[in-house]
């Protein structure tokens, strides 16, 4: 497998459209094209680097079936985009994206969501000593303009909550939504986490009855100071939480409660992947985002 040491090493092994199509095929299916349309294993490679399936007689392109499809814009920019996006450890704005191959901002806004939409897979359940936080997202009321203050108090207000679960030294899940209370955080807990699992949380009151499901639940009171009792800590989460909100803050500055779940993708990813170099986690990428689309309409409009 082609490795890249750089993006000018990427440019390099992969000059031409037909390179870059060559690439992304050998990560898709290898040695053997499989039609998108009949999953049909028998296809004719045409002249103009389309494919034919036997079965079917359907033409196609690598591109149908993944994020790349009816993009006009050339996979050399789509691969440097997604390296770019690979090797930076807090992700990459649109505007620094624009810039640097060379398209307008609304279209790299739209590439990164499309490219974050690949970055979905994530643990189905979780095990082992799992550590649950919640966290809010989103501009404090304080610097708001006096327009859009809410005056609905402090803290939390106008705020989009994450809530995240962490398998301490293997992954994260992170989830969007529309409120912290028992009845919303306590089915998501269930369905992600194993019942053979130690739960660390604090001593938020909605987690109290976790320890009815669980094989243990272990509690820090951090509204007395305390943070660390043996194995009892929710530190991992919290440095998680950490990363996220330096990536908001330094990177993105703004992320809209509309499209805050593709953005908590990428930091999942981004962290679950971390023992990756940037080349393998390209790879990684467009393999997830084989069989995943996003239109415009589709990021603009909702689902």
């Amino acid at each position: 497998m082609t490795e890249f040491k750089s993006v000018l090493d990427l440019i390099t092994k992969l000059p031409t459209e037909k390179h870059c199509r060559d690439y992304l095929a050998n990560i898709r299916w290898g040695d053997t094209p499989i039609c998108p349309y009949c999953n049909h294993n028998h296809c004719y490679t045409l002249k103009d680097s389309r494919y034919k399936c036997a079965k079917c007689r359907t033409p196609f392109t690598v591109k149908v079936g993944t994020i790349f499809e009816n993009s006009k814009l050339p996979l050399q920019k789509w691969l440097i985009a997604y390296y770019l996006l690979s090797c930076s450890s807090k992700g990459i704005s649109s505007v620094s994206l624009a810039k640097q191959i060379g398209v307008r901002q609304p279209t790299a806004w739209f590439m990164l969501h499309r490219i974050r939409e690949a970055m979905t897979a994530q643990p189905e359940t979780l095990d082992g000593i799992v550590e649950i936080d919640e966290t809010y997202v989103g501009g404090k009321e304080a610097n708001k303009h006096e327009s859009k203050k809410l005056k609905q108090g402090r803290g939390s207000v106008g705020k989009s909550a994450v809530v995240g679960m962490i398998q301490r030294g293997y992954a994260v899940q992170t989830f969007v939504v529309p409120n912290t209370q028992k009845r919303t955080l306590e089915p998501l807990i269930r369905r992600y986490v194993k019942e053979t699992s130690l739960i660390m949380t604090d001593e938020y009151g909605a987690y109290n009855n976790l320890k009815e499901y669980y094989e243990g639940h272990y509690v820090v009171s951090h509204s007395k100071r305390e943070f660390k009792r043996g194995i009892a800590y929710t530190n991992t989460i919290e440095g998680f939480w950490g990363l996220c909100k330096r990536a908001i803050i330094g990177v993105y500055h703004y992320i809209s409660k509309k499209h805050l779940s593709r953005y908590m993708q990428d930091f999942s990813f981004r962290y679950n992947e971390r023992e990756c170099d940037a080349t393998m986690m390209l790879n990684k990428i467009l393999y997830y985002g084989i069989g995943k689309r996003l239109t415009y309409k589709q990021l603009v409009r909702g689902y």
